[in-house]
Order: C-alpha cells, then sequence, then structure tokens
C-alpha cells in the first residue's frame, strides 16, 4: 500500500479540484494508489496481434445461461448476500485466469453516475475455493464503487497508469459504455432468466472465439451454481467434443515410420545418392559419399579416443562442414554431439564441458588456443582433438572410409542411447543440459519432410548457431533426405547478406527467425523464386511479415522446447 501526503498527488502536482465529493479527494487517491500499484494488464489471449489497426469494429455474441444454472445462481445471490455485477465480476475473473494462469487479475466496471471505467483488482490461485472469490469480488465492487468520483482519466495522470487495464470490462445493464475496451461481458437478468451478450472488437477476435468463450462462461457460471466451494483450479472449460478434439482427433497423427539412429538415416540416404551434394558452400560442394567418407574417418579416430555409446563429444566448431562432418563422426562412433558455440564466453564454455561429462573436444584451429584453455580449466584428462592440425590430418588419412559397425563401438548404439546435448540460454537461471535420444529423429525427420515439402536435391540453409536445437531441425531436414545443407560465409545473416545467400546458393528451405527475416529487403520476398518453404520460430512473427514473406511459397510458424526434440507445435502453410 502506498500512502501520500494530503498536500499534493503522487505526480507532484498540485492537487486539482473535481467540486462536490463525497469522498475526500485525496482519500479516493490513496485508495486508487493502493489498489493499482503495479497492477499487470489483463493478458486475454486475442486471435489477431495487438495493436491492430484503429479502424476496428464491434460486434457482439448473446448467449443465454441455462434454467438450472440461472436457478442455483439467483440462490447463491441470495444466500451469500452478492449481486449481479459481483457474480458477474467473478466469472470474468475465473476465466480470466484459466486462460491466462495469471494471479493477478483485473476488470473493470462503469461507475455508476458518470460511467467512467473503475479497474477491479483481484488475486487467486488454482487452490483458491470459488465462495472466496465471490467474496472477493464482493469486497472489491463495494470498495471501489465508495471510491467512484475520480475519473479514470485523472488516475492515469496522477498515478502514471496505463490505458491497457481497461481491455476488459464487466456491465450488469445495457446502458453503452462510455470508454473503450477489447472485450465487454454484459450479465443481465429478466425475472427468473439470466442472458449474456460479449462485445468484441472484431479485429482482435474471431467470432468463432467468441462463440466458444460465451460458452466457456456458462460453464464457470455453472461451477459457481454448483460446486461453490470447489477450489478454482477444478472449473472444467473444456466440453467433451472439446476433449475429443483436443486429445483424440488432433493426436491422431500416427504413421508407420522404421525407427533408426541418426547415423543409420544418413547412411542411407548416401547409399540412395552418393553423388548429390550434402553440404553446399560459396566454394562448392560435398557430396553424400564424400561426406560419409570423412565423418567415417573421424569416427573412427574418435573411437580410439575412447568415444562410444552414452560419450558426450564436445564440437566447438562455427557453422562449417567441419562441424557437420564431427556431428555426425560423432554419432557414427555411437557418442553423442554437444554443440559449443566458439563466441560463447568461457566461463559458459568451461560450464557446458563440464557439466555434460565430455570425453573428448573437438576443434578446429581458429579456435584451438581458447579450446585449450577451456580444457585444462574443466579437467586435464579432456583431450582435444584439433581436426586441422597436421597431426590429425595423417591420423585421419590413415584411417578406414567404411562406416563402423557395433562391431568396432565399445558396445552396441541403441536408439536410447543419446544422441545431442543441447544446452537452454540460462536466460531465466542456470543453463540445463537437455539430452535428446535417438529414438524420435526418423519420426522427426519425415515429419518434417511431409509439413515443409522437402525432397532430394533441395537446398537448406544452415542459419541456426549450433548451440541451438534449430539447427537440428536443419540437419534433419536435409541429410536423411537427400537434400543438401548450405553452409553460408562466416559473419551475421541479416539483411543483403542474408538475401545473397538466400538467392546465390539456391536456397530451397530456411528457418529464419522474425527479427532476422525483418531485415532481409522487401523486394527480395517476391525476387526469391526458388525459395519455397519458410520457417519462422522462437518468436511472435508479426502480420506484415506473413503479408510479405507468405505468398507464393510455404509459410509455417514452428514451435517447441529442447525437450520435445526441437517442435512441439507447427501451424499450418
Amino acid at each position: 500500500m502506498v500512502a501520500y501526503e494530503p498536500t499534493s498527488a503522487p505526480s507532484g502536482k498540485p492537487i486539482v479540484s473535481h467540486g462536490s465529493l463525497k469522498v475526500p479527494f485525496v482519500e479516493q487517491l490513496r485508495y486508487w494508489a493502493g489498489q493499482l500499484d503495479g497492477m499487470p494488464a489483463p493478458e486475454l489471449p486475442t486471435d489477431q496481434q495487438w495493436p491492430t489497426s484503429s479502424a476496428s469494429g464491434i460486434e457482439a455474441f448473446a448467449f443465454a445461461v441455462p434454467a438450472d444454472s440461472t436457478a442455483g445462481l439467483l440462490g447463491l445471490t441470495a444466500q451469500l448476500d452478492i449481486t449481479l455485477l459481483d457474480l458477474a465480476v467473478a466469472t470474468c475473473q475465473v476465466l480470466l485466469f484459466r486462460y491466462s494462469g495469471q494471479e493477478d487479475i483485473a476488470v473493470t466496471i462503469p461507475a455508476p453516475e458518470s460511467g467512467h471505467p473503475l479497474v477491479l483488482r483481484s488475486w487467486m490461485s488454482d487452490a483458491t475455493p470459488l465462495r472466496e472469490v465471490l467474496s472477493a469480488a464482493r469486497a472489491t465492487v463495494r470498495a471501489a464503487l465508495a471510491h467512484s468520483e475520480i475519473p479514470f482519466e485523472s488516475l492515469v495522470e496522477e498515478l502514471d497508469l496505463g490505458s491497457e487495464l481497461t481491455r476488459v470490462a464487466v456491465v450488469c445493464t445495457r446502458r453503452a459504455l462510455r470508454f473503450s475496451t477489447n472485450l465487454t461481458v454484459r450479465l443481465v437478468e429478466q425475472g427468473t432468466e439470466l442472458s449474456g451478450v460479449v462485445e468484441y472488437r472484431s479485429d482482435l477476435f474471431e467470432a468463432a472465439t467468441i462463440r466458444r468463450l460465451a460458452g466457456q462462461l456458462t460453464r464457470v457460471l455453472a461451477a459457481l451454481a454448483t460446486t461453490v466451494d470447489a477450489p478454482l483450479g477444478t472449473v472444467d472449460l473444456v466440453t467433451a467434443p472439446e476433449r475429443v478434439r483436443l486429445l483424440e482427433e488432433w493426436n491422431d497423427t500416427d504413421q508407420e515410420v522404421a525407427t533408426a539412429t541418426l547415423p543409420v538415416l544418413f547412411e542411407a540416404a548416401v547409399a540412395r545418392s552418393p553423388g548429390l551434394p550434402a553440404i553446399v558452400t560459396g566454394d562448392g560442394s560435398v557430396s553424400y559419399g564424400e561426406l560419409d567418407e570423412r565423418a567415417n574417418r573421424l569416427a573412427r579416430l574418435l573411437l580410439t579416443r575412447g568415444v562410444g555409446p552414452e560419450a558426450v563429444v564436445a564440437v566447438m566448431l562455427p557453422r562449417s562442414v567441419e562441424m557437420v562432418v564431427a556431428q555426425l563422426a560423432v554419432t557414427k562412433a555411437g557418442g553423442a554431439f554437444l554443440p559449443v558455440d566458439p563466441v560463447y564466453p568461457i566461463e559458459r564454455v568451461r560450464f557446458m564441458v563440464a557439466d555434460a561429462g565430455a570425453v573428448v573436444v573437438l576443434t578446429c584451429g581458429a579456435w584451438a588456443a581458447a579450446g585449450t584453455d577451456v580444457a585444462d580449466l574443466v579437467d586435464e584428462a579432456v583431450p582435444m582433438v584439433v581436426v586441422d592440425e597436421p597431426e590429425v590430418l595423417a591420423e585421419l588419412a590413415a584411417m578406414s572410409d567404411l562406416a563402423p559397425s557395433d562391431e568396432d563401438r565399445p558396445t552396441p548404439l541403441l536408439l536410447a542411447h543419446p544422441a545431442y546435448v543441447i544446452y537452454t540460454s540460462g536466460s531465466t537461471g542456470r543453463p540445463k543440459g537437455v539430452v535428446v535420444t535417438h529414438a524420435g529423429l526418423a519420426s522427426f525427420s519425415a515429419a518434417e519432410v511431409q509439413r515443409y515439402v522437402v525432397a532430394p536435391g533441395d537446398r537448406v540453409l544452415q542459419f541456426s548457431s549450433p548451440s541451438f536445437d534449430a539447427s537440428v531441425l536443419e540437419l534433419c531436414m536435409s541429410l536423411p533426405v537427400g537434400a543438401a545443407l548450405v553452409v553460408p560465409p562466416p559473419g551475421p545473416l541479416l539483411g543483403e547478406q542474408l538475401a545473397r545467400v538466400l538467392a546465390e546458393l539456391g536456397v530451397t528451405h530456411a528457418l529464419i527467425p522474425p527479427a532476422a527475416l525483418a531485415t532481409v529487403p522487401a523486394a527480395a520476398a517476391a525476387e526469391l523464386t526458388q525459395f519455397r518453404t519458410l520457417i519462422v520460430g522462437g518468436d511472435v512473427c508479426p502480420p506484415e511479415l506473413v503479408a510479405l514473406w507468405a505468398p507464393g511459397r510455404r509459410m509455417i510458424n514452428s514451435y517447441g522446447p529442447t525437450e520435445a526434440t526441437v517442435v512441439a507445435t507447427w501451424s499450418e502453410p
């Protein structure tokens, strides 16, 4: 609670006169300052990204409250000494909580005479009984009405509030609101019947969304009428048909996919088309057969260094042909590759290598000095293989170029063995290593082929940092399929440079975050006719980028946590 001296407003300005007030201005201001201090805006999901154009229309959807719920609710209002407005406020608060998980909830009601918005604030959790939600709504409504004489515009100025607090309003009359909202819920009593109307901005919400929301409001009302002592978290917003659709129909995506480890997937592509380009750079290409031989030699060298199933190998290489060779070689030896971006701070590299228990660090001459420091600081026993060092090159030349088998590995390579380890960003705390096995990679690659429409001969851009699991998406989209992985030149891939790489190297498929895509010249969207599939992810993609880049190509939004093998959901094209 914030207290203010009665000689000035919290803005430091002299207190302005608001005429004759039932409650002194400073007392009302003190109430609102404490009530709204640090209050977040309501987080109601919308169909369209906010903000939209100013040319928005208001649509309405009417709904009826079933008779059995109405009877219970009217009895409840008498039993708990609450008004219809208290009931409507509590209902909307419960719905907002279940939609957003936001425990600090704001809804707005109109002041009784002037009609300006009064913001109501309540706190709740899954464990809060519905009865307490109703009691809190009753108390909050009464307190707001008792301090309702200061216009909201004055509070915005005096308390430095945001107008977004009024996004959701609750009304129990048919009078038009005198302020703007994104969504307004009206609940009206007519004799022994209750009916409602949801008014909404049509530039933010689709009609189907509002129909579903109205149905969910009636389910919250039914829960209040029949299970008022139940905890809020038990309120079920999903109908039986919706539950079938969510859990069964939308998940009915089973396809027969032969299970295989990553090296087996790659080697099958080699057998089908050994002469196709597997890696494309500005300097030329490496065929599937050549890439396989190089990876086999390095895999056999790694076997001599103790690598096998469940061993982790840190691959500290930038985006390059050598990085792809190294990743394949590690899995062919049976190990799991740990991508380490060479530009990471040494403390993070040190932590990743030690935490993952890497048995070998693979690097190249450009990074060997830094790599040696890392290995020494982590554990003197961790050997380093500098793949372009003359001694290592001589060892590689002496190795067989045949693929290692289980007879060559310390133990057989199984689907349950780790394929790679990816560390989270650590933005919300300590970075966490996520171990992903071979078990889901065949299915993931097959799903990518189907969703992104990838075919042999296509070219997939290697855009992502090797330390992000999006790089695995690029790997599994290309090499198991017979497509080529396009390795760009060093440096940031942005703007005209990114457009040149897409054009000159003939990229057909790429995952590009919206922030990077926004830097590409607009004219490139139409000029890059061979660029057929654009995947966006990692951040919200603005509608204007979709409008610019979607025409003439498949544009798909993909999302997933590292723990879910890269992608958990993707949009329709």
